[in-house]
């Protein structure tokens, strides 16, 4: 653990005080200043600065190359902003030097937390804060003792990256430090664009999680501004009257809006939405354009955290999963920490809390048990708070800052669904009884302290036992033995090659559960089974990693774990390919459209769906329609979606109309004349996860039209006549 030593300085202001000076990181203040200023800037020299700013590693600007920006720019620059408005007084690291914490002093004295996590293979998370203190007041979180004292700048929240830089290149952002992210919207926005901007930060749009306790009309602005964005929504409850008793915030925002708003914001990351441009640049140059698969298999998360009471009954455990059931959600339990807090909580048993996985697993579910990483410095889950400590002889001195509130790492490529759930806590290993065998992803790795040689040869044991099975020589109740003997002597066995083919099927593994969970006929039975196993397979990689060179009893105890999941110290040999295929001539039957085409008196073509199933394919699918078409509907009624193949501002108001008298036609509304048409873009348009087929969701500005039907007939006879339809 290392520190930065600091003077005796004045307790900071009760709330935040005004910025004189601004963080040149922060764009949206620096065109404000400009317009403010009317310098008449081009906005390219803005990104350009940023580019150079990052390229540079942020100098002082006394020390920036300021060739080819003009000169009042130059002088706003110099004179209004600095490369950092905040300091680094406190560095600490964990004994295993996996997690570093720094205490992050603001221009103002107040003190936010960063916490950077290390994780095996080879990415760096950060945590960062977004407010000083919280207003959410959860009752088990010693961050909310705080009250809230003010929100950070976009610049400021960039500043924490900054400075995590300089400790350890950064690949995924989470905001769950100090304060409510959705309460400081626009400076977490402004913070985000700038982490995904290709010229500043360049992280992928999936390496960046947005944590809220829940406030669903943000959610909701979040998913129309920030699509791409993974969103974690912290639960703690299955039903708003528990809900309400820890987390006051829920008595304005009812449980089951919450899910559905974070349901459809991966609903809405998937149908094409995108990222609002930080400059004209970037917009002609597509930046924002297009998405990978792995982008959109993503899932959104559910964070509950484990308290002894009535949240983690197995009775919550089954409402919990048919209140996410269906949904595009992974469910992460998080075992409470204890905390400084006027309400006395603990956390269940870790069998308790396995069991309740698996029930919660019955209902589809992907659901993960987190393991806290950097405990021993005080980076457990919602233990964040700046206290006062005591100096010599009981007088109080300088704040310092505690923990952080949550830890999520980000999947390695754009999010990858937040399917990776690290496990980061450094475990020693004393007896059998300290193992549990839980059900967890692949990245969840226990790191095992080296040891003296009977605590690995214990993890071993317990890693047997888990199995039902004893070590080398040893047998079980009735005598048999528990384990088959070795093809060859464990002395032979070499331990690298085991570790390798271990981590092998580990990845298999997890792709099947990933497979079978995403699956419209998956089996929750076999999904638990797989995930029995992963935890069994984690387990031997922990201990292989921690004895390399193990020896003697040790060794044999690791190759009979190696022997019970049917494991070699050599890869399988690979299955030889047969023959190519001869592919035969290339004729393939002409395909059935999916709409009739109609073409409006102004020339603009309406395209019509012809069945249910058809019509998601017509509204959501980038084959047929662009995110900027617009699209209707007859409000309330089942019936065809109508494309208008048009991406300009406004439409003719004919073509409206008779997009408008189409769809209304189409609908089953139609024999009541009288038909309610929604008008909206194709981009907020977006199709549920396991919804009907034709019910799709609307986000976004919509419209209504009005159409009467019995006096649009002739309208209708002259559309038919241009109709085209295959």
């Amino acid at each position: 653990m290392t520190s930065c030593s600091s003077s005796s300085e004045p307790p900071p202001p009760k709330k935040r005080l005004p910025m004189t000076t601004y963080s040149a990181l922060d764009v949206a203040k620096i065109n404000e200043l400009v317009e403010e200023q009317d310098l008449q800037l081009n906005p390219m020299h803005v990104s350009e600065f940023q580019r150079r700013l990052h390229k540079a590693k942020y100098p002082p600007l006394d020390e920036f190359d300021f060739r080819d920006f003009p000169k009042r720019f130059v002088t706003l620059l110099k004179e209004r902003f600095v490369t950092r408005t905040s300091t680094v007084k406190l560095v600490q690291h964990s004994s295993d030097q996996c997690t570093t914490k720094l205490l992050v002093r603001l221009h103002d004295g107040h003190m936010v937390e960063s916490v950077i996590m290390r994780h095996e293979t080879g990415r760096t998370t950060l945590c960062v804060s977004s407010q000083v203190g919280c207003r959410m007041g959860c009752t088990f979180c010693a961050t909310g003792t705080m009250g809230i004292i003010g929100d950070l700048t976009a610049g400021e929240i960039l500043e924490q990256l900054v400075h995590a830089n300089d400790v350890a290149q950064v690949r995924n952002i989470v905001f769950m430090g100090m304060g409510e992210p959705l309460n400081n919207f626009e400076n977490v926005k402004g913070a985000v664009t700038a982490m995904v901007n290709t010229k500043q930060f360049g992280l992928g749009h999936g390496h960046v999680t947005v944590s809220t306790v829940g406030i669903t009309p943000m959610i909701r602005r979040l998913s129309a501004e920030l699509p791409f964005v993974n969103l974690a929504l912290s639960l703690h409850a299955p039903n708003q009257e528990m809900r309400s008793k820890i987390v006051p915030a829920a008595k304005a925002y009812k449980i089951e809006g919450l899910v559905e708003a974070l349901d459809n914001h991966m609903a809405t990351s998937r149908s094409g939405g995108s990222l609002v441009p930080a400059d004209e640049s970037m917009e002609e140059k597509g930046k924002w354009k297009g998405r990978s698969k792995k982008d959109k298999d993503r899932k959104a998360m559910i964070q509950y955290t484990m308290l002894t009471g009535p949240t983690s009954t197995f009775e919550s455990a089954h409402e919990l999963g048919k209140l996410c059931e269906g949904k595009n959600i992974i469910v992460n339990l998080i075992p409470y920490n204890t905390t400084d807090v006027k309400d006395v909580y603990q956390c269940p048993p870790m069998e308790h809390i396995v069991e309740f996985q698996k029930i919660v697993m019955t209902y589809g579910l992907l659901v993960f048990i987190r393991k806290t990483m950097g405990e021993d410095i005080g980076g457990a889950c919602g233990q964040l708070v700046l206290e006062k400590t005591k100096g010599a002889g009981g007088e109080e001195k300088k704040e310092d800052g505690r923990d952080i509130e949550e830890i999520l790492g980000g999947g390695d490529g754009g999010g990858g669904g937040g399917v990776e759930v690290k496990r980061r806590a450094v475990r020693k290993v004393e007896k059998a009884d300290d193992v549990e065998s839980e059900a967890v992803p692949r990245a969840e790795k226990v790191a095992v302290a080296p040891s003296a040689g009977g605590e690995t040869l214990a993890l071993a044991a317990a890693v047997c036992g888990g199995l039902g099975i004893g070590l080398i020589g040893s047998s079980a109740d009735d005598g048999t033995p528990s384990a088959p003997p070795p093809a060859k002597p464990a002395a032979e066995w070499d331990l690298s090659g085991l570790r390798k083919e271990t981590d092998r099927v580990i990845m298999r593994t997890i792709k099947k559960i990933q497979k079978k969970t995403l699956s419209a006929t998956s089996d929750p039975a076999a999904v638990v089974s797989l995930q029995s196993s992963l935890a069994s397979l984690q387990d031997l990689e922990a201990a292989l990693k921690s004895t390399p060179k193990a020896t003697g009893t040790e060794k044999e105890a690791l190759v009979s774990v190696a022997l019970s999941l049917s494991l070699s110290d050599t890869p399988a040999a690979k299955q030889p390919r047969g023959p190519k295929k001869v592919k035969g001539p290339r004729h393939s039957p002409k395909m059935r459209k999916i709409f009739r085409t109609y073409t409006s008196s102004d020339g603009v073509t309406i395209l019509v769906g012809k069945k249910a199933e058809d019509n998601d394919v017509l509204s959501t699918t980038w084959e047929h329609r662009t995110p900027r078409d617009w699209w209707m509907h007859a409000s309330g009624c089942a019936g065809s979606h109508v494309v208008i193949k048009s991406e300009e501002e406004s439409l003719p108001p004919a073509t409206v109309l008779e997009a408008a008298a189409l769809a209304a036609r189409a609908s089953k509304c139609a024999p009541a004349n009288h038909v309610k048409v929604n008008l909206t873009r194709c981009r907020n348009v977006s199709k549920p996860p396991g919804a009907k087929a034709g019910l799709v969701a609307l986000s976004g500005d919509i419209k209504t039209v009005k159409v009467d039907l019995a006096r649009e007939k002739g309208l209708l006879d002259k559309l038919d006549a241009t109709v085209e339809v295959n």
